[in-house]
């Protein structure tokens, strides 16, 4: 069954309002990562484009001034007085709720955040706009298939419950109040009931409920985002995906330094490592000895190590037994070992602080099921640490820029200096194309192999081409294109400044069984 994303961001940017009845704390999270996220070279994929507020006095409204967006407000309370009606009465709602529509209108939103907003909305919103809610509590706990802690009062409950965690929730609002498929669940907040006795009732939870309170908006500005990215998804029966994943309880965040977004992670450690580890360099020969060779052959600026189970040295590179003994930092590990060792030798790199890997073993997505199995676990550990990873199948990464001379392939011939950055998805063909080039005289700036592209893709990569003063024309070999939208749109921004030539292989039979061997 088809799955389509929530927001598709081939539509541009998600334009977001935010429902407050307060201070909009959860709202101006979100608003905080989009400036953040508006200073790096992709931009922020969403933006806060108005504010609803029920209360016209709501310090989330003179804030949204203070920032320069939009607001509109209509006092709920005086409303439904002068209706002489009360607050759950759910036909003077509707009606209050159709005024709220039309006045947000003008802000063209494609989702709203409840930010804060505590008042159940009608389907008169609801079947207009997408609506997101965060809720101070773990709805995924259920019994009998209610969810436990939905209402006004979820800390409350869960703390007379004697839960021995809380956290906080985000899903699709619906009629039903904090129904809705899940989407993000917060790190857990373990409580301490021995506490309970320095406090009265009240005060401890006021005190449990300020750190839910602060874990709901780092779940509400993760949800913006994440939805924004396309990373969403639903199909027609309304069950949710995660990046293609059926996710029938959201993504549950076990803390938020880990698994941290692409945005957050230095991807440009791939092209700029101060330090290397070769992992699987043997004194006696092989991949790992071949790629310490180049490494010294080009003169790296930084410093290197050499990874083998004796803890030879190799060639004048310093051997260890393990990445873990290495003393200091190490910016990217270049993993050669045999496939059935890779996860460990990951895991190892995560613990070290490892930024980039570059994994040239083969045996993963691109020999079966049980390779691919072993992809998917290996993209975890990745994860986990906040690491970038180059490949698994690739033959490695050069940079020619003088302050960094970087070369971690397995190239037998060091290419020629030039202004060419080139990025293939073969590894073979990318060699005879090189083979070619020195020839014809033609150098290069940096050299890419991409190889399965579990990870880092060609829009990674691009940006860091982008900025490199030495590239002024940039060369694609690519096989399958991630993320086209994406791509679309970085390309066009760059080809503006640079050319970017681009060869797509697997248009024929032929060229598609060839490109099986990755993809």
């Amino acid at each position: 069954m088809a799955i389509k994303p929530i927001h598709n961001p081939a539509q541009g940017k998600l334009r977001v309002v935010g429902f407050i009845s307060g201070s909009g704390k959860t709202l101006w999270k979100a608003f905080e990562l989009q400036k953040e996220l508006e200073a790096a070279w992709e931009g922020s994929p969403f933006e806060i484009c108005g504010v609803f507020s029920s209360d016209p006095g709501a310090s989330g409204v003179a804030s949204a001034a203070e920032y320069g967006i939009p607001s509109a407000s209509l006092d709920i309370r005086k409303y439904y007085a002068y209706r002489g009606a009360k607050l759950k009465d759910r036909d003077v709602r509707r009606e209050y709720d159709a005024e709220a529509a039309r006045m947000i209108a003008e802000f063209n939103p494609d989702l709203v955040l409840l930010a804060g907003y505590v008042w159940a909305t009608t389907d008169i919103l609801l079947n207009k706009y997408m609506f997101i809610n965060v809720h101070p509590a773990d709805l995924t706990r259920q019994e009998n298939g209610d969810r436990l802690f939905a209402g006004p009062n979820g800390v409350g409950d869960a703390l007379s419950a004697r839960e021995p965690y809380l956290r906080s929730s985000s899903h699709i609002a619906t009629p039903e109040l904090d129904g809705g498929p899940l989407l993000v669940i917060s790190p857990k907040i373990p409580v301490d009931y021995g506490k309970a006795g320095e406090y009265d009732e009240k005060e401890f939870m006021k005190y449990y409920l300020r750190l839910v309170n602060a874990q709901s908006r780092e779940v509400g500005a993760r949800t913006i985002y994440e939805i924004a990215m396309g990373h969403f998804a639903r199909n027609e029966e309304g069950k949710v995906f995660y990046r293609d994943s059926e996710a029938p309880m959201g993504i549950s965040i076990e803390s938020w330094d880990q698994n941290t977004p692409r945005y957050a992670r230095n991807t440009s450690a791939l092209l700029n490592p101060k330090s290397i580890a070769v992992i699987g360099a043997s004194a006696k020969g092989g991949i790992g000895h071949a790629i310490v060779k180049n490494i010294e052959a080009v003169d790296f600026q930084g410093t290197a190590y050499a990874v083998n189970r004796s803890g030879d040295d190799v060639l004048s590179t310093p051997g260890y037994t393990s990445i873990l003994e290495i003393p200091g930092d190490v910016d990217m590990a270049v993993i050669t070992v045999p496939s059935q060792y890779v996860l460990q030798v990951a895991e190892e790199c995560g613990q070290k602080g490892v930024k980039a890997v570059v994994c040239i073993s083969a045996g993963f997505k691109e020999v079966g099921a049980q390779g691919e199995k072993a992809q998917e676990e290996l993209l975890r550990i990745v994860n986990r640490y906040n690491m970038r990873l180059l490949g698994p199948n690739c033959m490695g990464v050069s940079n020619n820029n003088a302050s960094v001379r970087l070369n971690t392939t397995i190239l037998h011939d060091i290419p020629l200096d030039g202004n060419i950055a080139f990025v293939s998805q073969s590894g073979g063909l990318g060699a005879v194309l090189l083979d070619y080039a020195e020839h014809l005289g033609i150098g290069f700036s940096s050299i890419v192999s991409l190889g399965n592209q579990a990870d880092i893709t060609v829009n990674d990569i691009l940006p860091l081409l982008a900025e490199d003063p030495q590239t002024e024309v940039i060369l694609l070999y690519l096989e399958q294109i991630p993320d086209f939208q994406r791509f679309a749109g970085i390309s066009a921004r760059i080809s503006k400044d640079k050319p970017i030539v681009l060869l797509k292989a697997g248009r024929t039979d032929a060229g598609a069984a060839a490109a099986g061997s990755h993809t």
